[in-house]
């Protein structure tokens, strides 16, 4: 019998990424310890690079193009949208499954 289990989440780390790859490696060279023994290191790193980025790229008036701003995080990805009280959440969800053992992503068509 094999495990054939689809769901959704907002952080998935894929540890094949190179981008994966070199954060762990910096992290352990600076830390002396791995980034999953600290369970902000992902996060923390992502959000970071995630506003800090769309600051550079859009300057101070950053938070009106959340919506357009797209970069390659590690573990929590975003996908902004303005809600009805003209605040902004995350609605990103990612689909994964289970099947044969292995997790594994489910690319949008």
């Amino acid at each position: 019998m094999s495990l054939d289990l689809h769901l959704f989440s907002s952080e998935y780390i894929d540890y094949s990424a190179k981008e994966t790859k070199w954060f762990i490696r910096d992290f352990r060279r600076k830390y002396k310890t791995e980034p999953v023994r600290n369970k902000y290191a992902f996060k923390g790193y992502d959000v970071t690079y995630y506003f800090l980025s769309a600051l550079y790229r859009y300057g101070n008036d950053f938070d009106r193009c959340l919506k357009y701003h797209d970069v390659n995080t590690i573990e929590t990805h975003m996908s902004f949208e303005e809600n009805e009280y003209e605040n902004y959440e995350n609605y990103y969800m990612q689909g994964l499954r289970y099947y044969k053992f292995k997790l594994q992503t489910i690319k949008k068509e």
